[in-house]
């Protein structure tokens, strides 16, 4: 398995993980089961692949290369790596493809174009009750 294109892909995104100023842990006190790097990488390796949260989580469950590569010694549960991304930081992870881009990981990102729709996304979310509260009207969806 070292040599497919999945495997390619994890040694090189591991490398540059390495290279990023993130610290080891996201705080003092948190459990250090998994470092920042390592969630990173699975991350991206999700990306890559197109898969879901569960997806990676059944995959490096499966794979001993993966898991040696990364140094797990755990499996982390698919919320992990959400709760993750929710700690992520938008300018970190500007910055993180960026980066990929200029390396050229990611497959033909240098010089491509990428557009993004989100006409389908509301800002407004606020629930019936906070409207009634502020004497805002809800807006219709």
């Amino acid at each position: 398995m070292s040599s497919s294109r999945y495997m390619r892909f994890l040694h090189a995104a591991h490398g540059h993980v390495h290279r990023l100023p993130l610290l080891r842990y996201s705080q003092c006190f948190s459990r250090h089961t998994y470092t920042q790097q390592q969630l990173l990488t699975l991350l991206l390796f999700k990306e890559y692949r197109g898969a879901t949260y569960r997806d990676i989580a059944d995959l490096v469950s499966l794979t001993p290369a993966v898991r040696d590569l990364l140094n797990l010694k755990t499996i982390p549960h698919f919320t992990t790596l959400q709760k993750f991304v929710a700690r992520l930081s938008s300018v970190l992870l500007s910055t993180l493809i960026h980066h990929l881009a200029e390396v050229s990981l990611l497959p033909d990102a240098a010089g491509s174009l990428v557009a993004v729709d989100a006409t389908g996304f509301t800002c407004d979310y606020a629930s019936d009750w906070y409207c009634e509260r502020t004497g805002r009207p809800r807006k219709p969806s």
